[in-house]
């Protein structure tokens, strides 16, 4: 079994000091095993309330002093259910070995067995939690997910390995690519795989927000202009279009350019040529253009707040990417490239997974990558993510679609329906400043029953509001 470069802890449950150094010697020699000790079932409640997912393997006496290994067994399953248990058992009847299974322990290991058969056993017991909780960089590819990974990109998702082809026919003219969708799906990146695979490749690649260019700068931005054209112009400067000579130039949030501008480019555009500001001579270029947006221009021309025929000029080849919650196929292999790039050893529970593939993702993309970088600085230390590092934004049902609600399990569901209850009690306390207001305007429950749901979810309402009647 290979383990390498991961640490796992193990559990020990156990109230004899000869069987805790027993096992404490077996992996003396594992430098990736980790192993904490509790010797009474209210030190294993402590931990486990405190840590519900750190441990890779439970360890646990079937005869502990005044508890049943099972009983605790389900107890911890309670509060994880999907811990790893292996009963460790001196007694080796039919019946304690059934009433393990029952309680949800994965294995049954017999003390008497030899130290070699049982570090055998627990070794596979962490072999099962690896299997079952961890992403590994070795996991096999779908054909979706080498098609999109051949040409730069990450994802596993039809609709992505629809797009790569896509990408590759573009690749191959020079005509004029539109890239639509929401922000933060990853505009820029395709039209970046666009370049890499065109014969321009050698050639720069300029990418520019045009919402971020004001009106009295446009000109010179894009065209460049002549030393004393205007006041503060030092020495002469290039435009985008001639920075991207030979190359491609990559124009992002067209849609935001105003009415004015949008002439002057459609005339670049028209006419492969331009005057930089305060020159009389004429430029030209040969610039393959891309261009994108969060906007359906279509609608904008109607509108009359883009032209038509520049946008008959833009829309050549139309790339459409859907937001990252109609692929969540995408989003396994997108975190799996970002800890690869960043070289980040920590390692994500599927559970972990799971939260982000029935999360809504507003912000598509770049929000997980920038949740991402937040977990992983914040919890540095930490060898693996799991729920417990995540935002309260994951256990919010009104993030998640119809669709992605139906996959969650009963368990899930439960959680992600409390914390939205949560929510919403909070919200109205703070907003009517008085629970028997909040019950009988905000809510329209009984007194009793906000009293009730408040007890039962511990809901601190916080400094005077506790108070509030």
């Amino acid at each position: 079994m290979n383990i390498v470069d991961r640490k796992y802890k193990i559990l020990l449950v156990d109230d004899e000091p000869e069987i805790l150094s027993s096992v404490q010697n077996l992996f003396s020699d594992q430098n990736e095993i980790e192993i904490q000790i509790a010797k009474n079932s209210e030190e294993v409640m402590t931990i486990f309330n405190q840590a519900p997912y750190d441990f890779a393997v439970v360890l646990m006496d079937y005869n502990l002093a005044g508890v049943s290994g099972a009983d605790l067994t389900k107890e911890i399953i309670k509060i994880n259910p999907h811990q790893i248990v292996a009963m460790y058992s001196g007694d080796e009847s039919q019946k304690a070995a059934i009433e393990s299974w029952r309680s949800g322990a994965v294995d049954f290991i017999e003390k008497r067995l030899s130290s070699e058969e049982t570090k055998k056993k627990i070794n596979l017991s962490i072999k099962k939690y690896a299997e079952s909780s961890e992403i590994f960089n070795s996991a096999p590819k779908s054909s979706y997910r080498e098609i999109i990974e051949s040409i730069g990109l990450s994802g596993g998702s039809p609709e992505m390995a629809k797009i790569a082809d896509y990408i590759r026919r573009a690749a191959n003219t020079d005509a004029c690519v539109l890239i639509t969708g929401e922000s933060g799906v990853g505009k820029e990146e395709v039209a970046k795989a666009i370049h890499r695979l065109s014969k321009r490749n050698t050639m720069p690649f300029v990418a520019e927000n045009m919402s971020a260019i004001t009106k009295e700068l446009f000109e010179s931005k894009m065209f460049g202009h002549v030393k004393g054209s205007f006041t503060g112009a030092t020495e002469n400067h290039q435009g985008l279009f001639k920075k991207a000579h030979c190359g491609t130039l990559f124009m992002d949030e067209i849609g935001d350019m105003p009415l004015e501008q949008q002439a002057k480019l459609l005339r670049a555009i028209q006419e492969g040529e331009f005057f930089p500001v305060g020159s009389s001579k004429t430029e030209k270029v040969n610039v393959r253009l891309i261009v994108a947006t969060n906007k359906e221009l279509e609608k904008e021309v109607l509108a009359k707040t883009f032209r038509q025929d520049l946008f008959y000029r833009l829309n050549i080849i139309n790339i459409k990417i859907p937001p990252l919650r109609e692929r969540i196929q995408d989003i396994r292999p997108l975190v799996e490239n970002f800890r690869k790039k960043n070289k980040i050893r920590q390692v994500f529970l599927m559970e972990v997974i799971k939260k982000f593939e029935s999360y809504s993702w507003p912000g598509n993309v770049r929000e997980l990558y920038s949740e991402l970088l937040r977990i992983t600085s914040v919890f540095q230390d930490e060898s693996r993510i799991t729920i417990k590092h995540l935002d309260s934004k994951f256990f919010d049902t009104s993030s998640i679609t119809e669709t992605q609600k139906m996959s969650l399990t009963f368990e899930e569901f439960h959680q992600h329906s409390q914390e939205a209850e949560k929510k919403l009690i909070l919200e109205v306390v703070k907003k009517y400043r008085s629970l028997r207001l909040a019950a009988s305007e905000g809510l329209k429950i009984p007194y009793s029953t906000l009293q009730s749901r408040i007890k039962k979810l511990n809901l601190s309402l916080g400094g005077e509001n506790e108070k509030i009647s």
